[in-house]
C-alpha cells in the first residue's frame, strides 16, 4: 500500500504550509499539490525527489510508511532496515551517517528491552 497522498498532506501541515506555499517552494502549481494530496494524480520521479529533499525523508519512506500513524521508533527501525538491506545487496561499507542510524535503532531496541523489564518488575 502506498501513502504518498496522506504523507504529502501530513508533512505540509506539519510545516504549517498552505498548498500554494508548498507549490512555490517546489516550483509546482497549487493544483498539482492538491491533486497529489487527493490521490487524483501521482507525482513523477522528479517531483518525488523534490518532495523527499524538501521534507528531509527518503522517497521510500515518503511512499511506503504512513507517517501520520508512525512512531519515531518505527521510522528509525525502517530506515535502519533499509540501510542494512542496501548494504547487503551492494556488499559495501557502511558510512558514518548510516552507522549512526543503525546505532539509534539499537539504542531504541535496548531502551524498549529496559522498559519491558521495568514493566515486568512492577507486576511481580
Amino acid at each position: 500500500m502506498y501513502f504518498i497522498s496522506e504523507n504529502i498532506k501530513y508533512l505540509r501541515a506539519k510545516k504549517k504550509l498552505s498548498q500554494n506555499q508548498l507549490a512555490v517552494q517546489l516550483r509546482l502549481t497549487r493544483n498539482q499539490i492538491n491533486s497529489y494530496e487527493n490521490g487524483n494524480a501521482q507525482p513523477s520521479i522528479e517531483v518525488l525527489q523534490k518532495l523527499a529533499a524538501y521534507f528531509e525523508v527518503n522517497i521510500d519512506t515518503l511512499i511506503s510508511i504512513h507517517l501520520n500513524k508512525s512512531t519515531f521508533k518505527n521510522l528509525v527501525k525502517f530506515e535502519a532496515q533499509k540501510v542494512l538491506e542496501e548494504k547487503m545487496e551492494e556488499r559495501d561499507e557502511i558510512s558514518a551517517n548510516e552507522l549512526s542510524i543503525l546505532n539509534i535503532s539499537e539504542m531504541f531496541r535496548n531502551f524498549q528491552i529496559e522498559m519491558d523489564k521495568k514493566q515486568e518488575l512492577k507486576f511481580v
